[in-house]
């Protein structure tokens, strides 16, 4: 089921498809790795600035903890099949690390 991560409705609804469909849920697989490359630091070219892009908080962290907020839900559901369901997070490298030839 393809979903939109950045989105508790698309995120919370794929979980949902997924449960009813299969009946179960086993395993919960949040990878994430994203980099946000615009420049903090950079001089707005106006005041008040515009708000700041925080995509990389928002798929890197808040994505990963409403995944593992929604398989705990799915895990203790009644009627839940799997019996040893596992909850399995990731993060990539270019999370934490800036590729100076990508242009923000």
């Amino acid at each position: 089921t393809q979903t939109d991560v950045n989105s508790f409705e698309s995120l919370s609804s794929a979980f949902d498809n997924i449960f009813k469909a299969e009946g179960r849920l086993d395993v919960v697989f949040a990878n994430a790795g994203i980099l946000q490359t615009d420049n903090f630091y950079e001089k707005a070219s106006s005041l008040p600035p515009p708000e700041p892009r925080q995509l990389s908080i928002d798929i890197n962290l808040k994505a990963v903890i409403n995944t593992s907020y929604l398989a705990r839900q799915y895990f203790l559901a009644p009627g839940n099949l799997s019996q040893r369901p596992v909850l399995i997070m990731t993060a990539s490298i270019a999370s934490f690390v800036r590729t100076p030839d990508i242009k923000g």
